[in-house]
C-alpha cells in the first residue's frame, strides 16, 4: 500500500512538472501573457544602451521642449546635438499601477538636458488622459510640477517603458520573424528561457494589429511608432530573456546586422508591491 502510495505521488509530481513544460515559443508567449493578466502592479530598474541611429532628430526635440525649463531652473546650458550615430545609455525607474498609471523617474540618461536627471514623469489616463505631469527634482528647490500634452511633446520612451507594450511588441515579432527557443541562462540571478526571433533582408513586416486593451487610445501613435521600430531598424535578431518563474521579460537585446544594437536589463523588479497613491 505504502509502494503504491509513493508511485501515485511520483506520478503526480511528474504530471506537475509536465504541465508546467514550455513546449514552444508560442506556448511561452501564451503562458506569459496569461500570467500578466495576474500582475496588477510593479515597478523596475531599466538598464539600457543603444546605438541609437535617429538620436539627431530626437535630441533636438528634447532640447526644444524642454529649453526653456532648463534655461529657468537647470545650468542653462545648451544641449549637445550629436552629429553622427552614438551609443547612448540611460537608466530609468519604472513604476506601473494597472491599467496603464506610469511614474517613471530618470536616474541618469545621455538624452536629455541636466534639469531632468531624477526628475519623475507620471501619467495618470483615469484622471487625465491627454496630459503627463513632469515634476522636477534635486536641484536644491522646491519641486516644480508642470503638465505636458501626450501627443505634442516628446516624451521618449516613457509611455511605452512597460510590459504591456512589450508584450504587444513580442506578438508582433513572433508574426513577422522565425522564433527559436535557446538554451536556458542565469540573470541577475533568475533562471530564464532565452527566446530569440530572427528576420530574413527581404522581411517586410505586416502592419501592427492589436487591441488596445489598457492602453489608452491617446498614445495608440505611441505604440505604433514601438512596433514600427521592426521595419525602421531592420533587425536581424531579436533576443528575450524570460524569467521562468514569473514569466516576466528580464532582458532584450536587438541586433541590426548581426551586430548589438541596443539592450535593456530589468533589475529591483517587484510584483504587485506598488499602490495606486505610488504613482
Amino acid at each position: 500500500m505504502k509502494k503504491l502510495i509513493l508511485l501515485l505521488f511520483i506520478l503526480l509530481c511528474y504530471c506537475k512538472v509536465s504541465a508546467e513544460e514550455i513546449k514552444s515559443p508560442a506556448d511561452l508567449l501564451d503562458r506569459m501573457q496569461k500570467s500578466y493578466k495576474n500582475i496588477k502592479s510593479y515597478s523596475y530598474i531599466n538598464e539600457q544602451g543603444e546605438y541609437d541611429t535617429f538620436s539627431k532628430e530626437m535630441q533636438k526635440e528634447t532640447a526644444k521642449d524642454y529649453g526653456d525649463i532648463n534655461s529657468k531652473y537647470g545650468d542653462g546650458k545648451s544641449t549637445e546635438i550629436s552629429e553622427k550615430p552614438e551609443y547612448k545609455k540611460g537608466i530609468y525607474e519604472v513604476k506601473l499601477y494597472k491599467p496603464y498609471a506610469i511614474r517613471m523617474k530618470i536616474i541618469s540618461s545621455d538624452y536629455v538636458p541636466s534639469v531632468l536627471i531624477n526628475s519623475e514623469f507620471i501619467y495618470r489616463p483615469a484622471s487625465d488622459p491627454k496630459n503627463f505631469t513632469v515634476k522636477l527634482l534635486g536641484f536644491g528647490f522646491i519641486p516644480v510640477e508642470f503638465q505636458r500634452d501626450v501627443v505634442t511633446e516628446n516624451t521618449g520612451d516613457f509611455l511605452v517603458m512597460n510590459w504591456t507594450v512589450d508584450l504587444l511588441q513580442l506578438d508582433y515579432l513572433f508574426k513577422n520573424g522565425k522564433a527559436v527557443l535557446s538554451k536556458k541562462e542565469k540573470i541577475d540571478n533568475r533562471d530564464t528561457y532565452v527566446l530569440e526571433f530572427k528576420f530574413s533582408k527581404d522581411t517586410k513586416p505586416t502592419k501592427p494589429e492589436y487591441k488596445l486593451g489598457d492602453i489608452p487610445s491617446q498614445i495608440k501613435y505611441k505604440v505604433d511608432y514601438t512596433l514600427e521600430s521592426l521595419e525602421r531598424a531592420k533587425y536581424s535578431s531579436v533576443k528575450y530573456w524570460i524569467d521562468k518563474k514569473d514569466l516576466i521579460i528580464i532582458k532584450r537585446e536587438e541586433y541590426i546586422g548581426n551586430k548589438l544594437h541596443s539592450s535593456r536589463i530589468f533589475k529591483n523588479i517587484t510584483l504587485n508591491n506598488i499602490n495606486k497613491s505610488d504613482i
